[in-house]
């Protein structure tokens, strides 16, 4: 399974759509064409790695309005990283809590041979979770 950010969902979507960055999409992120060509081969990396976890009955999944940092303990600190864009627009508690049910299904079901519900496909529980196998 591999469970990411909303923002980096639409970033590996940007690759598979083999965009290209304007020198004004890079200035404003503050990139130089070097790197976000080396940042680009890596995404391929990840989507091939992707792609054959897929292919052997894997997911991949999103949490809408989630950023990276949705995924750790800092979420918890301060609502200014919300403002900041740091974290995700979706509450630290509900990050927490769609994260570890999806987490537990996916152990349960490799390792418990129990469960695994979750990775079957959306679930009414979780609207924010998306699944995006599909795309690969």
């Amino acid at each position: 399974m591999f469970m990411n950010s909303e923002s980096e969902f639409e970033r590996l979507k940007m690759v598979m759509d083999n965009h290209a960055y304007t020198e004004a999409e890079l200035k404003r992120m503050g990139d130089t064409r070097e790197w976000m060509d080396q940042v680009t081969e890596d995404k391929k990396l990840e989507l091939e790695r992707m792609r054959e976890t897929a292919d052997e009955g894997g997911q991949f999944l999103y949490i809408e309005n989630s950023e990276h940092l949705n995924f750790t303990d800092v979420q918890f600190i301060s609502s200014i990283f919300k403002i900041l864009g740091i974290t995700g627009k979706v509450a630290p508690e509900r990050a927490n809590s769609v994260i570890n049910a999806y987490m537990l299904d996916f152990f349960d079901m490799y390792l418990k041979n129990q469960g695994g519900t979750l990775m079957k496909g959306p679930d009414r529980r979780f609207p924010e979770v998306k699944f995006a196998t599909s795309l690969l």
